[in-house]
Parts: C-alpha cells; structure tokens; sequence
C-alpha cells in the first residue's frame, strides 16, 4: 500500500501543525538479533546459495555466522565457538570460491584460522595454518585464477603477515615472503584488475606501497610513489574506473590524494584536492551513471561527496552539512539505479541518503530521529533489497532493510475507456473500453498493487489487480472520488461525495461509511498528519478544509477554491506536500517548512488538471498536468529542470490519476 496517495489528493497546509513524520514503509529492521539495545551489528553480507550470510552477535552465542532466506526470521548458522564467546573476529570477510562459503573463525580449539561451509554440513577447517590456540587470522579474502588468496601469518604473530594463496584442495600455502624476516608485509586490499591482482604491501626499505602479482611470478613493486621508506598508501581501497584502478595514495608532497593506475604505466596523482601538504584523504569509491563518485575533506566543505568523470577536475556534488562541518559521507553503494550512502547534514545524524545525478542528494530516511543518527552501514543488495546495518535509537545496530518503490503509471480515462502508460515501452494499454467520468488507484486488498476505482453510467466499480474483475459498489455516480486508508488498517479506501454528505467504503469488509453530513465539490484523502490514517479533504464554496484523523477537527487550508488538487512528495524529503492551480498558477507547500513554490508550466499558464506520482521511481513526484492553451498531458520531471517537461499523450482525458499496477 502507498503511504501517499497520488491520485489527485490533497492541496495546501496553511494553519495546521506540523505533524510528526514516520518511517517510510519501504525500510524496515529485519530482525532483532540481539534483543533490546545491545548491538548485533551485522556485517560482512555475502550471497550464497540463494541466502544472505553475515557476521551477527547476540548474547547467547557471541558473534557468529547467520544467514537469512529474504523471508523468515534470520537464524544462526552454527554456533561455531559454543556458548557466549565469539568465533568471528574483526577482519572475517566471507567469500564464494568454488561453490563454497569461506571465512575466518575459531573454534576455541584453535585459533582464528580459514573455514568453509558447503551449504549442507557444518562448517569444516581448512588448515589449522599457525597450529595451536594463536591462529593465523586469515584476512582480506579474494578469488583470483581459480584461487582463493589471503593475508596470513604462521608464526601467531599478528605482525609477521604475508600473502597465501588456497586452490580448494591442497594445504594453503605462502604465495611469496614479501618481506622476510620476523616483521612480514602485511599485504591489505586485494583487488583483482586487468588479469593482475593488485594490493598494498611493507617492506623495511619502501613502506607500504601499491605491489602487483600475476599468478605465476613473484609479486613486484608497482612503484615506490612516496620515495624512500615513507608510505605512499595506508590500508586503502581499490577500484576500477574507466579501465583503470583508482585509490588514494600520498607521495610525500600532497598528502593522501586521488591517483589512478592502468596497468602498465607508472600511476599518476588524478588532482591535488586538498592542495599542499593537506590530505582530502579519498574513500568509499563507487562507479556510478559513468562517473567515480568518493568522499573526500576540503577544508572549505569539510568530508562531503564528490565526483570525477575520468577527464576534467572532481566536482563538488553537494555540501550537505553546510561550511567546514563533515557530512562525512560512507558506504557508498549504487543500488536500484540510484546512489546510496551515509551521511550527516547536521540536523539528523548519520542517516541514509541517495542521488541520482538530478538534483541535490536527498535524505531517505531519519531511521533513528534527532542528531543521534542510526549510522547506516555495510549496504548489500539481495533478493532486490538493500540490506544494511542501523540503529534506530530503541535497539542497537540491527539488520534492516530498504526495497525500492515500484513506480507508478498514468492512468488516464479517455472518451473510449480507461488506459495506462506502460513505462518500459511507453505504449497506451487499454483496461477498460468502457467510459468513466472518474477514476482512482489504492491497494484495497493489501497486495501491494493498485486497484482501480471508476465512476460509470451503471455506477462506482472496483477492479482489484489481483483478479481483473469489476465488482460494484454503488449504483449511483458520486460527484467526486478518492482513496485513502480512512481506518488505518493499511487498506485503501473509497472516498466519495454524494448530495448526502461525504462517506467511505471501508476496504476490509466493503460498507459504507459516513464521514461528514456536507457533499464537497472535490474530495481527497491522504496521511498528512503521520498517524497512519489518511486525513479527509474536501473543496468547498467557502474553500479547501481537512478533517484531521488525529484529532477529528476541520482546518482551511485555503479561503479559494482551485481548479484542481492533488498531492505528492514534490522535493523529497519524505514529507507530503500540498500541489493546488489557480487561475494564477500552480503551486506546491512544502509541509516541512510551510513555504509555497510556485511551479513553471510548458507555456507559463494556468492548469486545468493535475496529478503526482513518481513515473520514475525516484523519491521526488513528477509533476503531471494539462495546462490551459497546450494540447496534451505533459509531465515535469522531478528534477526540477525546466527542460525537463515532456509529453505523454497528446489526447487530453477527462480525468486522470497514478498508480502501481502489474
């Protein structure tokens, strides 16, 4: 069900509070594995065997593998080390060789070593690689030629770590003794580019710096980028752009900056962001919409998003925590054709965020309210969600979960019937060719597809998604006609104004309902207030009044009566707005803020209908409408870009609204 309707709902908020602002439906906590407001945090998500397997804690077992189906509730894989203390440490990344699951852990018996999982037995040692109770911490994980490779120690010194390499049946063994001796080079970031597996390492004479191994020789020096026994990286990331590896490096003159490596040439630094000896530090790298978007610190902005398309200098992409302040900017990671990430504007914390290269990035949702921040992190996508960890202030960093909203179509009722936009081919599909005077869309049967409603000479049908049938629930024409959950029961309602008053047909169990003795000219409905009950809305003589689901009583939202009123989330915050056209324009109030935008139109006049609803499944509303001298129902993207305006159909219906259909 939509948290918001957008079929031609409600218009402007002038005196009424500002109500509280839930949780979008669409994110929700999985589960809580540790129970109250101790943490679990889970993290390292891998896919496998059609399941998500993570690293969680919870009080009876410590930290231990746990896996979830997409479905039930997750549950622990094994409890490896048994009892309350933990098998898992820090550095236990999961990874999928051969059609099997391994990972680091201890048994109690010995220490951190490699383990593997065949999806049916227990999971079995690999090699107890520094025997006894030490371990020795297997870490950083890749598959590279048919090999499972891996930093190491055998000697239960957490110092002297080199780089191992397993082929799925034999003992692991040392790939090469980078750095001889006691100390080890402690190989980080394994990342496999160009048939060449790439990773930082220490010697004694170089520092840590960017090495190459080909699977058959002996790993190389790539290049000692800052010269001497000075390090040019320290524990960094590795990412492959445009052909080539991006990451952040300092040579000893600009502090830790942006450079790129092809290959074969020396790597060379891509700008010095944080120009002289400061470090913009760069991190989180994420190829998106074919440019390299990171985090990085300036000190005009502080750690804030930017972005590269491989050629011209990094761009801003926003300021979002104002000034020298960090909005700090983690995780980034692309999903649902959007980019999402972590990040704090200095009001709400660390929150989720997304951006889609139109307009500013927005906040997707203040999971923990205040300037706490629920600290969203490790983000994976599975089974077409994006798992994450977060806290929401009543528990600690738990499993969540955000599945992208289905987009909505435009649903249109011409002179010969009742059609829809399908968006992937942009054709008109026919639902009906009977003739409607009124249409509307809500999820009445809670499959989480929109039914429709239609007004017909023979009286008001519903056809529910899930059948294709039309069913009749009155026998007379309402003047106008809604949806909305009236009784919060997570249904869609049928709201209708009838010469005797206005009334609902209550979803669950199909009778109607009276809601006020007094017929309007325009009704709507939709959950203005955040109780999760749609507010009533009705345009009359005297003009547009809501009765509030919270406390019963009747506001004015405007003295005049529009030509028209819908509603939808017109700049992304996640709060509805109010979008009304007068003779004079169109507007929308923001009900965050209670300031009024006045939108453009194709030819800068008047509309005589419109609509919202997001054809593009982003989190702002598209603008659609028919405006006075233009022929056509043409729709403003929500990017705000004049240039954005397009038409959909150059027939005009008489009436229209959006939905989520099949």
């Amino acid at each position: 069900m939509k948290k918001y309707l957008t079929c031609l709902l409600v218009i402007s908020l002038l005196k009424l509070p500002v109500w509280a602002f839930e949780l979008p439906k669409n994110i929700s906590m999985v589960h809580d594995i540790n129970p109250g407001k101790d943490t679990s945090h889970p993290m390292f998500f891998t896919s496998f065997d059609g399941k998500l397997f993570f690293a969680a804690t919870d009080t009876e077992h410590g930290r231990e593998i746990w896996t979830w189906d997409g479905v039930n509730q997750p549950s622990i894989l094994f409890d490896l080390f048994p009892g309350p203390d933990s098998s898992i440490e820090s550095q236990s990344n999961l990874v999928v060789f051969e059609g099997r699951l391994y990972f680091t852990a201890s048994d109690g018996k010995v220490g951190h070593e490699l383990w593997v999982y065949d999806g049916m037995h227990p999971p079995s040692l690999v090699a107890d690689i520094c025997p006894g109770p030490l371990g020795s911490f297997p870490h950083s994980l890749v598959v590279y030629k048919n090999k499972l490779y891996f930093a190491a120690t055998e000697e239960g010194d957490i110092w002297n770590v080199e780089l191992w390499e397993y082929d799925g049946s034999s003992r692991p063994r040392m790939t090469a003794d980078i750095w001889p001796g006691p100390i080890g080079s402690d190989p980080w970031g394994m990342w496999v580019f160009n048939d060449l597996l790439l990773f930082e390492a220490e010697t004694h004479s170089i520092g840590r710096e960017l090495w190459k191994y080909d699977g058959e020789n002996s790993p190389s020096l790539v290049t000692d980028i800052n010269p001497g026994s000075g390090s040019g990286l320290d524990f960094v990331e590795f990412h492959v752009f445009q052909n080539k590896v991006v990451f952040a490096a300092n040579d000893g003159k600009s502090g830790s900056e942006l450079w790129q490596f092809d290959g074969k040439n020396p790597p060379t630094m891509v700008t010095d962001l944080n120009p002289g000896f400061g470090w913009s530090n760069p991190a989180f790298f994420t190829s998106y919409k074919g440019k390299l978007y990171f985090s990085a610190d300036v000190p005009a902005y502080g750690r804030e998003l930017w972005a590269w398309d491989g050629t011209s200098n990094p761009m801003l992409v926003a300021d979002l925590n104002p000034g020298p302040p960090d909005a700090g900017i983690y995780y980034l990671t692309v999903f649902d054709q959007r980019l999402f990430f972590n990040a704090d504007n200095g009001m709400t914390g660390y929150e989720l965020w997304e951006h889609t290269q139109e307009g500013t990035p927005q906040l997707v949702a203040d999971i923990y309210p205040g300037k706490n921040g629920s600290f969203p992190e490790y983000f994976f996508a599975f089974q077409g969600k994006l798992v994450f960890s977060a806290s929401d202030g009543n528990h600690g960093s738990e499993l969540w979960q955000y599945t992208p909203m289905k987009k909505d179509v435009l649903i249109v009722a011409f002179d010969d019937g009742v059609w829809y936009r399908k968006p992937a081919t942009e054709n008109w599909i026919q639902i009906t060719s009977a003739r409607a005077s009124q249409i509307a869309s809500g999820d009445c049967d809670g499959d989480e597809w929109d039914d429709l409603f239609g007004v017909f000479r023979n009286g008001t049908w519903v056809q529910k998604s899930s059948t294709g049938v039309w069913n009749r629930i009155a026998t007379t024409q309402p003047y106008w006609i809604a949806t909305g959950d009236m009784d919060g029961d997570e249904l869609d309602d049928l709201v209708a104004s009838w010469p005797s008053g206005i009334w609902y047909w209550r979803a669950v169990d199909g009778l109607w309902i009276n809601l006020h003795h007094t017929a309007a000219k325009q009704v709507t409905a939709g959950d203005c207030d955040g109780d999760g009950k749609a507010d009533l809305i009705g345009s009359f003589r005297n003009g547009v009044w809501i009765k509030s689901s919270s406390d019963g009583n009747w506001y004015q939202l405007h003295k005049k009566t529009p030509l028209w009123i819908t509603t939808g989330d017109m700049n992304g915050d996640r709060r509805i707005d109010f979008v009304g056209t007068w003779s004079h324009g169109t507007y929308y109030r923001d009900s965050a803020s209670g300031t009024w935008e006045q939108y453009g139109s194709p030819i800068h006049t008047n509309a005589s209908m419109v609509t919202t609803g997001s054809l593009d499944s982003d989190s702002i509303d598209d603008l659609i409408g028919i405006w006075q001298g233009l022929s056509g129902v043409w729709i403003r993207n929500s990017s705000n870009k004049p240039s954005m305006w397009q038409i959909l159909s150059e027939r005009e219906p008489h009436f229209m609204c959006t939905g989520i259909i099949p």
